[in-house]
């Protein structure tokens, strides 16, 4: 459980005016979400057993670790009008959890 402050912090950088989604324009599991950011660049996947690595598209989304509590793989996230699924996620340390989904 992080800290008031990381909490605090947290809550700024979602600030929608800078980096952040709409306030509750984010749901998972039909739940809004206060706060978020959506990242949909491409990612290098190394490729085993090959050179080289394959560059793949993969949407993120981060929020809060409170607002991940309850998250599971296979739940539905809505971001920007797009249905995704939860495929992964991972606690980042420092109050934010980055969820990686798949397109439904």
């Amino acid at each position: 459980m992080p800290g008031a402050f990381i909490d605090r912090d947290v809550k700024i950088v979602f600030n929608p005016k800078d980096f952040g989604e709409e306030k509750y324009s984010v749901t998972i599991d039909n739940v809004q979400i206060e706060g978020a950011i959506f990242d949909n660049d491409d990612v290098e996947i190394e490729t085993t057993g090959q050179m080289g690595a394959d560059i793949l598209r993969q949407p993120i989304l981060t929020v809060s670790e409170s607002d991940a509590a309850n998250l599971a793989a296979g739940q539905t996230v809505v971001v920007r009008d797009v249905t995704y699924r939860v495929v992964s996620w991972m606690n980042e340390g420092d109050g934010t959890v980055s969820i990686y989904l798949g397109i439904v």
